[in-house]
């Protein structure tokens, strides 16, 4: 009998006598009426534990779950250790509470640090050049290709649209040569007649220069966010809460700027404003530079939530996100307001929703812990390039979360 048939015998013993259970027991849990889920695998104590905490950091576990322990502790000592665990927490917050209302308000931490239940076993899930193609490949399937052949006339076509599309998408912070170079290692046939050729680096460069589109790279990255989410459906839990902020990136030429009436050179910063789901720590959509929300709409499902800073206190995003459906979270400037949207912003602010608004730094701390740089010169092609690292924060974020996912069974209820 394996894991899975022994989570389902127990499951078959709770049915029988879930009338002993509190009815508002599985509304607290946030599922659905007793549906259960069981970890495929034996944990270990050092992997139990941290999901016994009362600070397990905010992913998505499913409300009620099996799982089956090996431990090498006794029932009051695991009790206890949980416990000498909680009280030091909170001693450590009042403390940590204490130390930094000496610093100012934008330079303290959001709260104390959390570690991921399994940590081990999904950070380090990765995936080869081949599998991120055949992954490209299957959403340039669902989105259309990057652009249509207009007539017979002229010199034919030696390589495949669709597999063109998909190495552009998979690019991300690599050069022209070295995603070449990637493409030859792995022996990737993007040829129509079958010859088993790849692209070179100046036809890779032409064809993301004049035949991929904004439009059709902003599609691309919601369809890797919507194969994230589909990961984690079978949960049943809120997944529309998201976060918006502006960010920039250094790009490799330089301008010239005045600092105390003397001239500097300095690196030129290509600046953009991301729209990130909190749930799967992945991106929905980019676009240019700006305090509105309006150009998000499109991306944001009805009855979404949306975080962002004292930046976006704007009355035209209030009016907007109402008109909409949209549950607006700004942590507002201080000082009196006049204008009426505003008024309805401040409101309705509720602190514990916003607290969230840090789990959606992910994307923009992992552009600086990869160093990626922006080396193109045409403003659109800089603005193309950011999606393309959006599309390769995407790409790994799929196989983390479909790693994480793939961990625990639905039960038959």
């Amino acid at each position: 009998m394996n894991i899975e048939q022994i989570c389902q015998w127990i499951i078959s013993i709770l049915k029988f006598r879930k009338n002993d259970f509190p009815k508002t027991t599985t509304k607290v849990l946030g599922c659905n009426s007793f549906e259960t889920f069981g970890i495929d695998r034996v944990l270990t104590e050092r992997e139990a534990l941290p999901l016994l905490d009362n600070a397990v950091a905010s992913t998505l576990i499913p409300g009620s779950f099996i799982a089956f322990c090996k431990l090498n502790s006794s029932f009051d000592e695991i009790v206890a250790d949980l416990s000498k665990r909680a009280v030091e927490r909170q001693i450590g917050e009042m403390l940590r509470n204490d130390r930094y209302l000496l610093r100012p308000e934008k330079k303290r931490p959001w709260s104390f640090k959390t570690r991921r239940p399994f940590r081990g076993r999904i950070d380090k899930v990765t995936a080869t050049f081949r599998e991120k193609l055949e992954l490209a490949e299957k959403v340039v399937d669902e989105i259309g290709q990057a652009w249509k052949q207009s007539s017979q006339r002229g010199k034919p076509m030696k390589y495949d649209i669709k597999k063109l599309s998909a190495i552009i998408l998979v690019k991300g912070g690599l050069s022209f040569e070295k995603l070449a170079a990637e493409l030859k290692n792995i022996k990737y046939d993007a040829t129509l007649n079958g010859s088993g050729k790849s692209p070179c680096s100046s036809y890779l460069h032409y064809i993301f220069d004049q035949k991929i589109s904004v439009e059709w790279l902003n599609a691309a990255v919601k369809r890797f966010d919507e194969m994230s989410v589909a990961c984690y459906t079978k949960f049943d839990e809120n997944l529309d809460v998201f976060v918006i902020d502006n960010s920039a990136i250094s790009c490799i030429t330089l301008e010239i700027r005045k600092f105390a009436l003397t001239q500097r050179l300095i690196r030129e910063q290509q600046w953009f404003l991301a729209l990130t789901r909190n749930a799967t720590h992945t991106v929905r959509a980019i676009v240019k530079s700006t305090n509105k929300i309006d150009p998000f709409i499109p991306y944001l499902p009805h009855g979404s939530r949306v975080l962002a800073d004292g930046e976006f206190d704007v009355d035209m995003n209030y009016w907007c996100s109402i008109e909409n459906g949209i549950d607006f979270q700004v942590k507002q400037r201080k000082g009196p307001i006049r204008k009426p949207g505003r008024k309805k912003g401040r409101k309705n602010f509720d602190k514990q929703k916003y607290r969230k608004r840090k789990l959606g730094e992910r994307f923009f701390g992992n552009l600086e812990t990869r160093r990626h740089r922006c080396y193109y010169r045409k403003p659109e092609n800089r603005h193309k390039g950011i999606l393309l690292l959006g599309c390769e924060h995407n790409i790994i974020g799929f196989f983390r979360n479909k790693a994480w996912c793939d961990q625990f069974i639905k039960l038959k209820t």
